[in-house]
């Protein structure tokens, strides 16, 4: 065969999760979920695959998100390899992918990878399911296929050329425009909680795929070839803060680069008490001047340290947040209901322990043992684990063994959380700004000039950009002491900044007219869940594209007619809709 390998994701669409959201829209589904008008839409590409594909000698090819009939025309143009990355809740989808290709290209070996090769792996592995899958890579991916393919496993592990992931409001746009860059710095965790999908996979080990040097080379080459179109970067490693010569390190880059951090900042991962712990030796502001301007925190449960997880039995999450938010680092903060310790007496009071902690972005998910953890191999020991259909493993698994609450009830507590949320301190957006002016004046005051002069600007640029919401976040501020905060902070602002300019104030009125169009149109044909679009990428090594990257985007494969249609009916419908609404009003209002 002259091709030699087919990258894909599974085929779109995926299965629906519990609340009918996209399960690629990151932002709508977990991050700012229930925060009604102000609730975001994003967009992920599957990096992983580009990771693969950027790092062999070989040609091959990516599909992002291909349809039936896009996948299968591919597969028949005959492939030595095909891998398919893909997540526990898409393996029904993957296994009739398999089939197909074992009918059509008996010849071609089939890798399944990512997290639903570990749930392949757990559930039985190749002897189950040896019939429809050759190998099951349930690991770090780029040195296997390196070693399938006799190439050097050793080599540097390069992220020079991903596709940028976006996120944006709901009435701006379904598509928003691309800003963040993705970079897998390491793999793996040695934190070993049980629920835990990474820290199982990779043997409760870090696997290292950037140095500190290397991330920092990556951010300046991105902002170099894309001036002004990337504003963040989404540093994948579980716990920067269990490291702390890696952090301190990137601090020392960062330090000879300081424009860097006037541009973007970082999302990284990281736990409570390690935080605590960095910054009681390093100072707090060594996590700002190492680039940090989002932690992705686990606060799990007020009571997890006292149950058995190590990362939560010492620092208060509520001081760490609150040391986070006066530096200008935005937070995100996961809540986990659903454990064994959770009662009916005590859960309700966790939930309000969690939402005091002032979290900027939120992730409320159920306690669930997904295949091959050890909470699920302790659950299938004990026969406790019930069946549970692929399409259901995922952050909201309906399979709970809890004595006290079902399901439902689990998943209408993580409703009413993100509610809660949102009612007590406003939106994510609002409280994104309370956090960026907190780091103005921080750094205002700062001694360090990484602070002073060069991490300011950056918080004074997205404040600034975020102040044009505050109209429309006024106009449908859910109630009276939301409104009082949105006020409240229209004034800092100005007394920060003095007042506004004519290209903010023209940018306001036009989010609160497009707000009101959107409601409008909302009410006639509601939101429905976020579409991805597929894409072909064809990646030839040292034949670089006209931009330098090693890939060309197959336009003519990747026109799918249906996806556009389905894109610019509902976008005309609901302008029409907005328009007669409108109409309308006027006439009643006459």
């Amino acid at each position: 065969m002259n091709n030699r390998l087919l990258l894909t994701t599974a085929v779109y669409p995926f299965p629906s999760l519990p609340q009918n959201e996209a399960a690629t829209d990151v932002m709508g589904q977990r991050f700012t979920r229930g925060n009604d008008l102000f609730t975001m839409v994003s967009h992920t590409h599957p990096c992983g695959l580009h990771l693969l594909a950027q790092n062999l000698e070989i040609p091959s090819v990516v599909l992002e998100y291909p349809r039936w009939n896009q996948f299968c025309r591919e597969v028949a143009r005959g492939y030595e390899v095909i891998g398919i990355s893909a997540y526990p809740f898409h393996l029904d989808t993957v296994f009739r992918m398999c089939r197909h290709i074992r009918m059509v290209s008996p010849s071609t070996r089939i890798l399944v990878g990512s997290y639903a090769a570990q749930t392949l792996m757990a559930l039985g592995g190749l002897e189950k399911f040896g019939d429809m899958i050759d190998e099951i890579v349930d690991g770090e991916g780029v040195g296997h296929l390196r070693r399938h393919f006799g190439e050097d496993p050793s080599r540097p592990v390069l992220q020079r050329f991903f596709p940028r992931n976006g996120a944006g409001l709901r009435y701006l746009g379904k598509q928003p425009k691309g800003n963040t860059v993705l970079l897998f710095s390491g793999l793996g965790c040695p934190g070993g909680c049980d629920f835990c999908s990474s820290s199982a996979m990779y043997k409760r080990k870090r696997i290292e795929l950037l140095s500190p040097q290397s991330v920092v080379e990556h951010v300046s080459h991105y902002l170099e070839r894309l001036p002004g179109g990337v504003t963040q970067f989404y540093l994948i490693d579980e716990d920067y803060f269990r490291f702390p010569d890696y952090l301190l390190e990137m601090r020392r880059h960062i330090a000879d680069h300081p424009e860097l951090i006037e541009q973007a900042d970082f999302v990284v991962f990281g736990s409570v008490d390690y935080i605590a712990r960095f910054a009681s030796t390093y100072g707090w502001e060594a996590i700002a001047e190492a680039g940090v301007g989002v932690i992705f925190i686990g606060v799990e449960s007020r009571n997890a340290g006292e149950n058995g997880y190590g990362k939560r039995d010492r620092a208060d999450a509520r001081e760490v947040f609150a040391k986070l938010h006066n530096l200008g680092i935005r937070t995100i903060g996961a809540w986990i209901a659903g454990f064994p310790f959770q009662s009916r007496e005590t859960l309700q009071e966790d939930l309000d322990y969690y939402i005091s902690c002032y979290p900027t972005y939120q992730q409320l998910s159920i306690f669930s043992a997904f295949p091959g953890t050890p909470l699920h191999e302790a659950r299938s020991n004990e026969s406790k684990e019930p069946d549970c259909q692929f399409a259901d493993y995922h952050f909201w698994n309906p399979s709970s063994t809890h004595p006290d609450y079902s399901n439902s009830e689990l998943l209408e507590l993580t409703e009413h959380g993100y509610e809660l949320g949102y009612q007590r301190w406003g939106a994510c957006l609002l409280r994104n700004l309370d956090v960026h002016l907190n780091g103005v004046e921080w750094c205002e005051q700062s001694e360090s000039p990484l602070l002073s002069n060069h991490a300011i600007l950056l918080h004074r640029k997205n404040a600034a950009k975020l102040y044009t919401q505050l109209r429309t976040m006024e106009k449908y501020a859910p109630n009276q002491e939301v409104l009082k905060r949105i006020r409240s902070l229209t004034s800092r602002y100005h007394s920060i900044f003095g007042a506004a300019t004519l290209l903010q104030e023209t940018a306001s009125w036009g989010s609160l007219l497009l707000a009101t169009l959107y409601t409008w149109k909302c009410k006639i044909s509601p939101w429905s869940p976020k579409t991805e679009g597929f894409r072909r990428f064809i990646y030839t090594p040292g034949a670089a594209a006209p931009d330098g990257s090693p890939y060309v985007i197959d336009r003519l494969a990747s026109l799918d007619t249906t996806y556009s249609l389905k894109r610019l009916i509902p976008k005309v419908f609901g302008r029409l809709a907005a328009l007669v609404v409108s109409v309308y009003l006027t006439k009643q209002k006459i």
